[in-house]
């Protein structure tokens, strides 16, 4: 990734502006999480729309699991067959 400067906003979230390297960092620890899961693996992703939520999705493209991102206000029976169709 090319950034020019670290300490500019990557994401404003309720006012609070997170720098690329508070991004960058989240992002690693995430990462942390999820690495010995094989790569290829799917990783189901149910969260608001927050920071967190592209965290995890951005530390499954760097571990090179796949992310599965499914509506938090989705049913039991939506998120079942989510799970089962994206096998």
């Amino acid at each position: 990734m090319f950034i020019k400067n670290y300490d500019k906003e990557a994401i404003i979230e309720n006012g609070e502006e997170i720098s690329y390297s508070d991004l960058l960092r989240a992002v690693s620890n995430y990462s942390s999480f999820i690495k010995k899961t094989k790569a290829g693996s799917r990783i189901a992703i149910v969260a608001e729309n927050r920071s967190e939520w592209f965290y995890a999705f951005l530390a499954c493209w760097n571990t090179g699991t796949v992310p599965v991102p499914i509506d938090f206000m989705s049913t039991e029976e939506e998120i079942a067959y989510i799970l089962k169709d994206c096998k």
